[in-house]
């Protein structure tokens, strides 16, 4: 049996605070005042930094244990078939690993016979979910020394030795994505801010490139999700290959890559760039974003500019890369989704959103019937087009947190409506079916602000696809429970589908502008039509949305709606009547 060898040096954070504890166990005088001294020791090997100083800890308690001479510590290698890890000052004793490899094949504790100089020896194998991840071989020159309460003494400590094991294989798995084997958005976080350090002590300069596959949503919505990956792996294998020695590749969520330049200017910084882009498979483009560190800013917001540029890239033809400007920017500058990108984090952070709310009124009697509450960002008017803003928080991974704080807003807002008044909150598909946002959440929301959950009617926004229609049910049906209403808002446009309107049977059902402001005669008016007949036959109350005109008004009540929304109706307003 070969027997591969590394430092047992290697790892010891703590072990030899660890060997004089054990020690001072092994002086009491009998078996199980030693066992209870190792129980006390136990949390000196579940702290060590890694698998093997656990290991080598628990060996050098073992050692000191009175009747334990040798202590030798294995772990099964695929080439060697055994890698010594830890030894005493003599090293392993003649036949320890073969030994070891018995104990390696069956699983299983195995002693050995007496032989000269050796009273008793055995090997006690660590196990972690059925695999044989460490062998542990202790060898007494005394008969006594080797006894079922010592053997039992190894496979408890030996537990604690398998959970740091475990620990450290979860973090490795946070730390490693597991579809391109890059580093993963957690490690990003940890790794970026050092390269900056780096940078600083050295005075060299650092960027940052994000890249991403044009038009991935379209493989990953056409070809499935199992040849986006296998695209996605090609592309980190092609580009891993294109790096220079040193630089950093993360893969920051979906298609977006990030790659940490050290030593970059921005000009160099997209000459890389635009070679990794070039690296792409063969069918398929990219684009890109490149930030330069201004020596100030965070990872974070250095990140958020290469993003930015990102989009700009797409914004201006794809298959390109584009330079980050290096000035903040504010909610006055932001013109469409492409700048709102940048924004979004700080708007999360400091919950820089407000609510406005515009009545919904009848149609027929001029009264106002609920309030719809629309999300703006601090600065905003009430008029102010925010579709740039939801737009970037989806593709940015960031519409859930978005989407909860419009609510929290919201409802916030809201305090001075009277009970029985509906009011209308918009709510993001992905937002709503996410479990970490289920309905005891907008519970606990309504109740902090003195809402019913009858007088509240979930407005499900027409910006996402339904994918599981299952789940899609079974959500409103445990919102419902609590007595929440549902619209489905913008039917006519998006993603707002009679598929979706069968499965989801809303209480309102809010018609697009599009169909609102179409002639009856026309494709569009027709549409409309059935909309109507929908309601009519689920039950379901018609809201005209987008009503400009005294005329428009007159055209949709004629249809038979009773609701409608719209600047001719009423504009939104900051603090909603009672």
């Amino acid at each position: 049996m070969h027997v591969s060898t590394s430092d047992p040096q290697d790892g010891r954070r703590g072990s030899t605070r660890s060997a004089r504890a054990a020690s001072r166990a092994g002086e009491l005088a009998g078996p199980m005042a030693w066992l209870d001294a190792l129980a006390g020791l136990a949390p000196q090997v579940a702290d060590a930094a890694s698998f093997e100083a656990a290991l080598c800890t628990l060996a050098e308690m073992l050692a000191a244990i009175a009747g334990i001479d040798t202590v030798s510590v294995f772990e099964p290698d695929p080439q060697s078939g055994l890698r010594l890890v830890h030894a005493g000052p003599e090293g392993p004793i003649a036949g320890a690993a073969g030994l070891a490899s018995l104990a390696l094949g069956g699983g299983r504790t195995v002693t050995g016979r007496r032989r000269p100089g050796i009273a008793a020896e055995a090997v006690v194998p660590l196990v972690d979910g059925g695999e044989v991840v460490a062998l542990v071989h202790l060898a007494s020159r005394r008969g006594d020394g080797l006894g079922a309460a010592a053997l039992r003494a190894v496979e408890g400590l030996g537990l604690h030795a398998v959970a740091v094991r475990r620990l450290a294989r979860s973090q490795e798995a946070v730390l490693r994505d597991p579809v391109t084997g890059l580093a993963s958005h957690a490690a990003w976080s940890d790794v970026l801010p050092r390269l900056l350090a780096a940078a600083r002590r050295d005075g060299t300069p650092m960027s940052v490139a994000v890249l991403d596959l044009d038009h991935f949503h379209a493989v990953n919505e056409v070809q499935g999700r199992e040849r986006a990956d296998l695209l996605l792996r090609q592309v980190s294998v092609l580009w891993s290959a294109a790096v220079r020695e040193g630089d950093y590749l993360c893969r920051l969520g979906g298609d977006s890559i990030a790659v940490a330049l050290a030593g970059c200017d921005l000009d160099t910084a997209i000459i890389r760039a635009e070679r990794l882009c070039a690296a792409t498979p063969s069918g398929y483009s990219c684009s890109g974003g490149v930030a330069c560190w201004d020596g100030v800013e965070d990872g974070g917001a250095l990140t958020d500019r290469a993003r930015t540029a990102l989009v700009d890239a797409k914004v201006a033809g794809r298959s390109r890369v584009a330079a980050a400007a290096g000035a903040p920017l504010t909610a006055a500058d932001a013109t469409g989704w492409t700048r709102w990108a940048a924004l979004i984090p700080e708007i999360l952070a400091d919950r820089r959103i407000h609510s406005v709310y515009q009545p919904v009124v009848g149609l027929m009697s001029g009264r106002i019937a609920a309030y719809e509450a629309l999300a703006r960002p601090e600065g905003g008017a009430p008029d102010m087009d925010v579709e740039g803003l939801f737009a970037a928080a989806q593709y940015r991974g960031l519409l859930r947190d978005l989407d909860w704080l419009c609510r929290r807003s919201a409802v916030a807002g809201a305090r001075t409506l009277a009970p029985g008044l509906p009011l209308f909150v918009n709510v993001a598909v992905s937002a709503l079916l996410d479990p970490l946002l289920d309905v005891e959440h907008m519970l606990l929301l309504l109740r902090w602000a003195g809402r019913s959950p009858a007088d509240t009617v979930l407005e499900i926004t027409e910006r996402e696809a339904v994918r599981d229609l299952e789940r899609f049910a079974e959500v409103l049906a445990s919102y419902r429970a609590h007595g929440f209403r549902f619209a489905i808002d913008d039917v006519g446009e998006g993603h707002s589908t009679l598929q979706v309107l069968a499965t989801a049977v809303p209480e309102f059902v809010k018609v697009a502008r599009s169909l609102v402001a179409a002639p009856a005669e026309s494709g569009r008016g027709a549409a409309l039509q059935a909309v109507v007949a929908f309601a009519a036959s689920s039950g379901a109350v018609v809201i005209a949305e987008g009503i400009e005109t005294e005329a428009e008004a007159r055209r949709v009540r004629d249809t038979g709606i009773a609701l409608g929304q719209g600047t001719w109706l009423g504009p939104p307003v900051a603090v909603p009547s009672p």
